[in-house]
């Protein structure tokens, strides 16, 4: 995968953390690479991908960034507009 090439992510329910380690471990880049380029520590990389420690929301953008991916939030489908639901007036009691 190619830091130039720019992917659209819409998965449902994705998991963003899969797709981060998958993107760094099929880059066939070594981790030393891919933090000097993304502005991330060596440790902060290695620790991440092995599990041992989550990923801060900033880290996540630089290589989100890094790779050429985006997050997009899947449209929701529009509900067509309910028909109003039209009453016939009261009627006026008479008065005696």
């Amino acid at each position: 995968m190619s830091n130039k090439q720019t992917n659209t992510l819409a998965e449902e329910g994705g998991d963003l953390i899969a797709i981060l380690k998958d993107a760094v471990t099929q880059s066939g880049l070594s981790l030393n690479t891919i933090a000097k380029e993304s502005g991330l520590s060596q440790s902060q990389l290695s620790r991440f991908v092995s599990g041992e420690r989550t990923i801060s929301l900033e880290s996540a953008a630089k290589l989100f960034e890094y790779f050429g991916l985006r997050v997009v939030k899947p449209k929701q489908k529009e509900l067509p507009l309910a028909e109003p639901e039209v009453k016939p007036p009261l009627k006026k009691s008479k008065k005696k």
